[in-house]
């Protein structure tokens, strides 16, 4: 499920993103703050899943869910 090798990277790019650009953006709201982050995350959190190779909805939330599946049996 999950290419652990694009996910650390994606890790490293999104702690290089927030290295560079936090700086600049302390001087903005907060609104723009959270945006920032909340974003940042949400791209971090898709790195987990395979995209490309979930076809539809219904494989979407199997790959989501099936580790709560596993938990709960």
């Amino acid at each position: 499920m999950v290419n652990w090798m694009s996910f650390f990277l994606t890790t490293v790019i999104i702690i290089t993103i927030l290295f560079f650009e936090w700086p600049k953006t302390k001087k903005k709201p907060k609104k723009d703050k959270s945006v920032f982050i909340v974003l940042l995350v949400a791209g971090w959190v898709l790195s987990i899943f395979e995209l490309p190779q979930i076809s539809d909805p219904v494989n979407w939330l199997e790959v989501l869910f099936q580790p709560l599946g596993r938990f709960m049996d």
